[in-house]
């Protein structure tokens, strides 16, 4: 019976030592959050839930990066925010593909993705399909967007904490 004593007494002690530990301080704060609000040429909401004639339920974004192709992007949600308008919010989900530039201590990523736009039957609007390339920034301390671009037009390009809110204007 000693023994089963001694023993269970070892791993009491080595679960009291591990789990003990002080944190070393270190700590990596994640911002990556992107809400897309999509409206039209006269500013009109184009993702109003429950609209049949809107796209709330017909966006599709597509990780163009993936390497199974035509895989859609998990991880987007509906939102509304304080002012009433409806957005889709991204926050993780696509391929990150690191870039050349990278150092032990900083790293790039890249996402590309593309927003598709599916007609229903009647349907007389023709959308152009959208690509984002969205950077991302890699230190020990901070993981975060730092550039975003829609078409190949630069949409955003700021600080970590900063509000990414694109908007999308359709026809």
């Amino acid at each position: 019976m000693r023994k089963w004593q001694f023993f269970f007494g070892l791993a009491f002690i080595f679960l009291l030592v591990t789990a003990c530990r002080q944190d070393d301080g270190v700590h990596q704060n994640i911002d990556q959050t992107i809400n897309f609000y999509f409206q039209d040429t006269n500013g009109n909401d184009l993702i109003i839930p429950n609209d049949p004639t809107g796209y709330a339920s017909r966006i599709t974004f597509i990780d163009d990066l993936s390497i199974t192709g035509n895989t859609a992007v998990s991880g987007i949600t509906p939102g509304v925010d304080d002012a009433k308008k409806n957005y889709m919010q991204y926050i993780a989900g696509a391929t990150r593909q690191g870039l050349s530039d990278s150092t032990a201590t900083s790293k790039t990523y890249i996402s590309q993705i593309l927003i598709n736009y599916n007609k229903v039957t009647n349907d007389t609007k023709v959308m152009a399909q959208d690509q984002l390339d969205i950077v991302y920034s890699w230190t020990p301390t901070l993981f975060s967007v730092s550039s975003i671009k829609l078409n190949g037009t630069e949409v955003f390009n700021g600080s970590s904490g900063q509000q990414k809110n694109i908007t999308i204007t359709k026809q």
